[in-house]
């Protein structure tokens, strides 16, 4: 199939000749394949993201990474419920994350993050949680870097 982008122009000619018309077509079908490759690609990831997060709710797992240049927290639905948030209140930047464990998890964690970010190694730690609600928990946390194209590590 062929798609084609048309514009109908009117111009005024003098009395004899009346209004000229221009009409000016271009072929836009390579532009309308790229836009149908994206809403396919577009609703693919929102097929593999809700089956990500069907997994991991049960799976009781979840998924939280660190933005190194914002300090900024990003968790999966199922992590709110593991630390006892309210997904509608903002995430605390990583600094406050601290009140969510015990002192000795929160160095734990604390040092191995470090580590992970200076030497690139992952990590693996169990740690003793703080809800807010007052009860405390446990998780099982796994660590490990995401980096960029320029295999800078960014979180």
């Amino acid at each position: 199939m062929k798609w084609f982008s048309e514009y109908l122009y009117s111009m005024k000619g003098d009395k004899e000749k009346g209004v000229k018309v221009v009409k000016v077509s271009r072929d836009i079908t390579e532009r309308k394949k790229v836009e149908e490759d994206l809403i396919i690609a577009k609703e693919r990831a929102e097929r593999n993201e809700k089956e990500l997060l069907c997994a991991q709710e049960l799976a009781r797992m979840g998924s939280c990474y660190l933005d190194l240049e914002s300090d900024q927290i990003t968790l999966s639905s199922e992590v709110y419920k593991m630390y006892g948030l309210d997904p509608s209140i903002p995430v605390p930047l990583f600094a406050e994350f601290k009140n969510l464990h015990t002192p000795e998890s929160w160095n734990l964690l604390s040092v191995a993050i470090e580590n992970t970010i200076k030497t690139g190694d992952p990590f693996e730690l169990e740690l003793r949680t703080l809800k807010k609600d007052g009860s405390k928990g446990w998780i099982w946390a796994l660590g490990e870097v995401v980096r960029d194209s320029n295999e800078k590590i960014i979180c």
